[in-house]
């Protein structure tokens, strides 16, 4: 349902035009980590609720200090703040895949 709903944002703002749709799209294929997505998701689904009030919205905005922001929505300037996850979580998705694929490897069998 996630996947749906951040598929929905990015495609009303790709029609709308949203200046930074693009980079915003190229950031979250690069980097698949889940703190880039809810990061992805939240610039989305913010600039998308801008848009669809007839405001405008911008994503990747310059900062006055140099460099991209987040999500400019009128004059209202968003910075997203979202938190890597903790590497014990991240080593134990590792573990978990690996014995997952070797379990599959495994009934495949002979």
């Amino acid at each position: 349902m996630e996947a749906v709903r951040w598929w929905a944002a990015y495609a009303y703002l790709e029609e709308a035009a949203v200046p930074g749709i693009a980079s915003v799209k190229r950031d979250a294929r690069c980097d698949v980590t889940l703190s880039r997505f809810l990061h992805a998701q939240a610039q989305a689904r913010l600039a998308r609720m801008g848009a669809a009030h007839g405001l405008r919205v911008e994503l990747k905005p310059a900062k006055a200090s140099g460099g991209p922001g987040d999500v400019r929505i009128g004059p209202v300037f968003i910075e997203v703040v979202t938190f890597a996850e903790d590497q014990k979580l991240q080593d134990y998705e590792r573990f978990r895949e690996n014995v997952r694929a070797h379990l599959f490897a495994l009934d495949r069998g002979p």
